[in-house]
Formats: C-alpha cells, structure tokens, sequence
C-alpha cells in the first residue's frame, strides 16, 4: 500500500510538473499588497491596496491589459488607473518570468487642499506559477522609469529627478489570475 500512495505522489507531481496554464484568453487578476509612507515627522503611515485588472493573453509570450489600483487605510489613499503589456522572457514548465511595462495615472484630490495626482510610466519585473489549466499565482516588484510623485522620505528610491528605480515594498504584488 506504502508503495502504490508513493506511485500515485510520483506521478500526480510528474503531471503537474508539466501544466502550464491555457495559452491564449481573457484573463482577470487579483493582487494585493502592503505600503508604507513615512511622513514628515519621521513616523510612518502603512496602507494596504488593492489591484484588480483585466485583460487578453495573446500567446504564451504576450499578454495586454487595464488595471486599477485601490489604496485602503493611509490618512490619504491614492487610486490608481492604467494600461499594460507584458512579454514572458522566460518559461519553463510551470513557471514564468516576464516583464511589463506599464503606464498609470493615481489621483487623490483634495489633499492639503490640492491636487496630489502623479503619472509613472516604466517596466516593472515578476514571475507567473501556474496551478492549472488557467489560474496563476503571481507575484511582481520595482519600478524603473519616469514618477512624477514625491518620493523623497522612501528607503529604497534611487534617482533624484523624474526618472527613479523605486523598490520599496508598495511595489511589492501578490496575486492570483484566471484565463478564460
């Protein structure tokens, strides 16, 4: 018995081992993450957010979409709007590395009286594991290209003008896909 529950272990493993999920099809997604802001007192504000988007798989290479970004729980929450398309570089069996580049409008009025709303436009790297014939575990980090948002008081930003590789942990997002 302890051999034929170790055959079937093997070759479950072996079989998921090879999925990969569907090659082509809409697609939506569903990521998430946390943020901190540290403010002019030196103290922080963290934030979690929400980032839903939708969008079409061309091939296994290519893919093109919309997202929006939803910020919850700071003193002030930016919400987030933009356009992408990504190309994997890398696959093998259930996992893939691909690049994206991205261009985004956040706005939140009437902070201090103002408008605080910034534009990025830039590439950003991540990687896909498939669970199946259509739903991905993804996960995606950093920003390298043009913010016009303040970025002074953040830990790990380099670039002192509009053009920044920003790793902060905002840009850090966990989430899962699902192509129809």
């Amino acid at each position: 018995m302890r051999t034929f529950i170790t055959l079937l272990l093997f070759l479950g493993s072996c079989l998921l081992a090879s999925a990969q999920t569907k090659e082509r099809g809409l697609f939506i997604e569903l990521n998430g993450g946390y943020g901190q802001i540290e403010k002019f007192d030196n103290t922080h504000d963290g934030y979690g957010f929400w980032a839903p988007a939708i969008g079409y798989q061309f091939n296994s290479r290519w893919a093109a979409g919309i997202k929006t970004r939803f910020e919850l729980g700071a003193d002030y929450n930016f919400n987030t709007f933009g356009a992408y398309g990504q190309y994997a570089f890398w696959q093998k069996n259930r996992i893939k590395l691909f690049g994206e580049a991205a261009a985004t409008l956040s706005v939140c009025g009437g902070l201090d009286g103002g408008d605080n709303s910034y534009s990025e436009a830039g590439l950003s790297v991540g990687a896909a594991y498939s669970l199946g014939g259509h739903c991905n575990l993804l996960l995606r980090y950093l920003h390298i290209g043009y913010s016009d948002a303040y970025h002074l008081n953040e830990d790990f930003c380099l670039g002192g003008g509009k053009f920044v590789v920003d790793g902060n942990l905002k840009r850090l997002q966990v989430g899962v896909q699902w192509i129809f």
